[in-house]
């Protein structure tokens, strides 16, 4: 599918994002750490024929300028909130996975005015709940996992992702691939310091007020005790658990994760 290629000015920056050419309810995707908004496409285009359907690239992502201060789940959020006052969007529904949907808990949870509905793909919650000794090891252990998952150039990352993710459809693995090597162009390096920092999961959680739908899966970085304590905090909250997938879960069962965020979107 063609998207309208666009970059939004903010006061020091700019913000890339892709979008669909329509008037319809619009919603817009919120994509995990080190993906890009095309990474979106597949489901978005299974949903362009109902929704505007829009995907920026988070800051220091894509074609998403770094910015000069600290990638916090705040500052991100302010981004998304820019881009919905430039667009002039109207209420609109959110999703976001992993990193994107820490974002978007924040955006619904700080700007209740403009979030009608709020979808999250296993999102990164359990971070708020590292103490500082396991924040520094995992911070160690991530500065490891970039030097290794980012080396080469696209063909050799999506070769890898292929072998290793071998039930991803091609129009998967291409703008996934080809968003690892913007981000290794950007600075990893304030990814890692962002992925640390405080971010408290339940004070924002029980205070948002628009029905959200929680995806998890088995082999999903958020367990089930972990979503039931999700669950207890805030009675808008639905939560699906889908089964034969990991963290990626729209990739790795797109049929069952399509036919859930459909159903809570039109409910």
């Amino acid at each position: 599918m063609n998207w309208i290629s666009q970059d939004i000015r903010l006061e020091e920056a700019k913000v890339h994002l892709y979008q669909s050419e329509n008037v319809k309810e619009p919603i817009i995707f919120l994509h995990g750490a080190m993906d890009n908004g095309l990474c979106w496409s597949p489901i978005a285009e299974e949903l362009s024929a109902q929704y505007h359907v829009i995907m920026p690239d988070a800051r220091g992502h894509g074609l998403t300028d770094a910015l000069k201060e600290d990638w916090t789940y705040d500052a991100m959020a302010d981004d998304v909130k820019a881009v919905i006052e430039k667009l002039e969007l109207k209420k609109l529904s959110l999703i976001g996975h992993s990193m994107g949907g820490n974002i978007g808990t924040i955006v619904a949870q700080k700007y209740p005015n403009m979030v009608k509905k709020l979808i999250l793909e296993d999102p990164g919650f359990a971070i708020g709940e590292f103490s500082w000794i396991k924040k520094a090891f995992y911070k160690f252990l991530m500065k490891i996992f970039l030097n290794l998952f980012l080396r080469g150039d696209a063909e050799k990352i999506y070769q890898r992702g292929k072998k290793q993710n071998p039930k991803w459809s091609e129009k998967e693995l291409e703008p996934w691939a080809e968003s690892k090597v913007q981000f290794k162009n950007q600075n990893p390096s304030k990814s890692l310091k962002s992925l640390t920092l405080p971010y408290n999961w339940k004070e924002i959680v029980k205070n948002i007020e628009c029905p959200t739908l929680l995806i998890t899966a088995e082999k999903g970085i958020m367990e089930d005790e972990f979503a039931k304590k999700v669950l207890e905090l805030n009675k808008n909250f639905k939560w699906i658990k889908v089964e034969g997938a990991g963290h990626n879960i729209r990739r790795e069962n797109t049929e069952d994760y399509l036919s859930a965020i459909r159903d809570f979107l039109q409910d």
